[in-house]
């Protein structure tokens, strides 16, 4: 029988996860805590486990995680003898690739029988991998309402309620009529800058700017309405009587200065 070749496998960091507790998949189980797929090596052949390990760098991998049992670990494994150009790049395969191999001499950690499960994994390519859920909350916006409703009080300048004054937005065909405290209401005020006027019989109309975006209480005072008179005394001059019907109809007035 011709002469064999022979590698190693250890484990630098052993995963604590119980086998029992991991999902079954296709290939073997699912660790939820490294996040991998974990293949079960126990029942292998040396021969077997060796064409995993060929198969898992054939499908790009750098690592892989692997079940095994103590026995199987720490030793050389008995491979036949393959041709020198097959296995020259074999070592530098799997020891730059897999993770999994190392030489003969090397004095790895024993693996107890409850830590079977590993990521096998050499000292300059070791890297720590942790599965992490990215959870996206949507921020809620506020909600910007179409229409608004503008309250307020009308007061003349004695600060007396003014019961029956108008207010009309201008523009749109909105406005109401204060009640007898003063008060008015108008609903349905399209979101904006609008202009408001309130008229009151004998006193001066009042024209202000309303943002409903910056809601308020109004607060609005009329003052009295300025009347200039011109005094003098008013004669009536009567229609001619050609006309029975038009008799003491004023038609012209006179101021005698």
């Amino acid at each position: 029988m011709k002469k064999q070749q022979s590698y190693s496998l250890h484990i630098d960091s052993p995963c604590h996860e119980q086998w029992d507790a991991m999902l079954q998949v296709r290939n073997g189980k699912y660790c939820l805590h490294c996040a991998k797929t974990v293949i079960d090596c126990t029942n292998l052949t040396d021969v077997e486990i060796d064409t995993v390990v060929q198969q898992q760098h054939a499908n790009g991998k750098s690592t892989f995680c692997g079940r095994f049992r103590n026995e199987q670990l720490n030793r050389a494994l008995v491979l036949p003898h393959q041709q020198r150009g097959s296995y020259f790049a074999l070592p530098v395969l799997i020891a730059g690739a897999l993770a999994t191999l190392a030489p003969e001499q090397t004095n790895a950690q024993e693996v107890p029988e409850s830590m079977k499960c590993a990521q096998p994994s050499i000292p300059q390519q070791k890297a720590s991998q942790t599965a992490s859920d990215t959870t996206v909350k949507a921020t809620p916006q506020p909600l910007i309402p179409d229409s608004t409703t503008i309250v307020g009080y009308v007061k003349d300048n004695n600060g007396k309620p003014l019961g029956g004054a108008t207010i009309r937005v201008i523009g749109i065909k909105r406005g109401a009529i204060s009640k007898a405290d003063g008060s008015f209401r108008i609903a349905n005020v399209p979101v904006g800058i609008h202009e408001l006027k309130i008229t009151y019989i004998g006193l001066e109309a009042q024209t202000i700017l309303y943002n409903t975006m910056q809601p308020k209480l109004l607060n609005i005072t009329l003052k009295a309405t300025r009347i200039q008179c011109t005094t003098g005394c008013i004669s009536f001059y009567p229609e001619p009587l050609f006309n029975p019907k038009e008799v003491g109809k004023v038609k012209h007035l006179k101021i005698d200065e």
